[in-house]
This record gives structure tokens, C-alpha cells and sequence, in this order.
């Protein structure tokens, strides 16, 4: 990220020691959200991203993404990036940030569906059912 920003091909910035209150406002001025490389799959920091319409790159194993597309028919709106490949994958975003923005808008609507409670309650609810 430092050579592209070195470059003046982006501006980063790396946010760390935040209050989570603030967290809004950071994500309002950002065009690109990075979240996670090593961990397990996308995180909070994502979801409050995704919420915003922005562009979410980060390392989603493939065994996620293909959970999501089995349960919602939709692709996962986060950009695929192993940590190695992400000064590539922002030059693809830059050469092409319509098609990034595009995939961004549909941030909200995958959050409200299936990150706002309702959607793990009828699984949970179903189930109880099930075992009652």
C-alpha cells in the first residue's frame, strides 16, 4: 500500500486505536476498506463497511464465499484479496473503480439481510423448533 500511496495513485491511511463511535465517520471518508488477511473469514469491520457502500477488500476463504452464494444465490460483495496480492488487486480496482463502486452498492442490502439479527433468528428459531 505504501508504494502505491508513494506513487500518488491512492492516499492510505492505516486506522488503528479508534474509538468505535468514530468509527462511522471513517468509513463516510473512505472509498476503500481493507479488513482482514490471515484471520478466518470478514469480520465487523467489514459488515460496518459493507453497511456504508464501500468497497471492502479483504482475504475471504473460497469455502465461505461458497456458503454465501449456497444460502443468499448472491456472491459475496467483498473484493478477494490474499495479502500477496493486494498491490495488484487495488491497480485492478483503480483501473476500473466502476465496476468496484458497482459491486460496493450492493454492501447494504447484503448487510441488512444477513447481519442485522433477523435472518439468524429464523435459522435459530427453526431449529429450536426442530429439536423441541
Amino acid at each position: 500500500m505504501q508504494r502505491l500511496n508513494d506513487a500518488g495513485l491512492i492516499e492510505y491511511q492505516r486506522i488503528s486505536g479508534i474509538r468505535h463511535s468514530e468509527m462511522r465517520n471513517v468509513y463516510r471518508e473512505a472509498d476503500i476498506v481493507l479488513d482482514q488477511f490471515r484471520g478466518g473469514p470478514y469480520g465487523v469491520a467489514a459488515c460496518e463497511a459493507l453497511a456504508a457502500g464501500r468497497i471492502v477488500v479483504s482475504h475471504v476463504p473460497e469455502w465461505d464465499r461458497k456458503l454465501t452464494r449456497e444460502l443468499s444465490g448472491k456472491e459475496l460483495p467483498i473484493v478477494q484479496s490474499a495479502a500477496s496480492e493486494l498491490e495488484d488487486v487495488i491497480a485492478e480496482i483503480l483501473s476500473d473503480p466502476q465496476k468496484a463502486r458497482e459491486n460496493a452498492l450492493k454492501g447494504p442490502e447484503f448487510v441488512r439481510h444477513w447481519h442485522d439479527g433477523r435472518e439468524s433468528g429464523r435459522v435459530l428459531a427453526e431449529w429450536l423448533d426442530s429439536v423441541t
